[in-house]
């Protein structure tokens, strides 16, 4: 493992962050940014977020992904604790290539994400999280309450011994863009959402 640092405080919209960690797994990249450097806490909030370069740098509408991504970043603001780790997966690990090839057929086809992943030989979801676990680990963190929607990324994490004591939802604001894909996320993996309006 590599590890290299961005030592400057970070200003994001929604506050600071005082420093950012990049490490090097093999080919990846994944950047690690602790809300308090001083608050490690062994039962502490943890959120992993896959790149979504449509949802979250283009400002999309059709995925929870930005959603997401700033529930979490507001609920460790408030919470002045919490380490988010953004993992260079983009579309569910197939890579952004694949993605964009999977959009096409969704739209050619009128499949969902998962369909059409399947028609280009690929799994539905071939995203792996030991890379997250290792950083927590060498963190001296094992023990976290985990933001999640999702079981797989749960099941993975409890896998290479990350102890949850608790997983805490993001629950998405339903609109009629995402709604096909919170359908899929609701009935192909299981994801803990309500798709109420709210």
């Amino acid at each position: 493992m590599e590890r290299y640092f961005w030592s400057n405080k970070f200003t994001y919209t929604l506050g600071q962050y005082p420093y950012i960690r990049l490490y090097r797994y093999v080919a990846q990249y994944h950047t690690i940014s602790p809300c308090n450097r001083n608050r490690f806490s062994r039962i502490g909030i943890v959120r992993m977020q896959s790149a979504c370069i449509f949802g979250e740098v283009f400002g999309g509408l059709d995925c929870d992904c930005r959603q997401q991504l700033e529930k979490s970043i507001e609920l460790m603001q408030t919470l002045g604790e919490g380490v988010f780790i953004y993992l260079a997966q983009e579309g569910r690990g197939a890579g952004l290539q694949n993605k964009i090839m999977a959009i096409k057929l969704q739209q050619d086809l009128e499949v969902d994400t998962v369909e059409a992943y399947h028609h280009l030989g690929l799994s539905s979801d071939s995203r792996d999280y030991s890379d997250a676990a290792n950083i927590l680990k060498y963190l001296g963190i094992t023990r976290i309450k985990l933001l999640t929607n999702s079981p797989h990324k749960e099941q993975s994490l409890l896998m290479e011994g990350i102890d949850i004591t608790e997983v805490i939802p993001l629950q998405p604001t339903v609109t009629q863009h995402n709604f096909p894909e919170l359908i899929t996320k609701l009935k192909k993996f299981g994801h803990r959402i309500s798709l109420d309006n709210n």
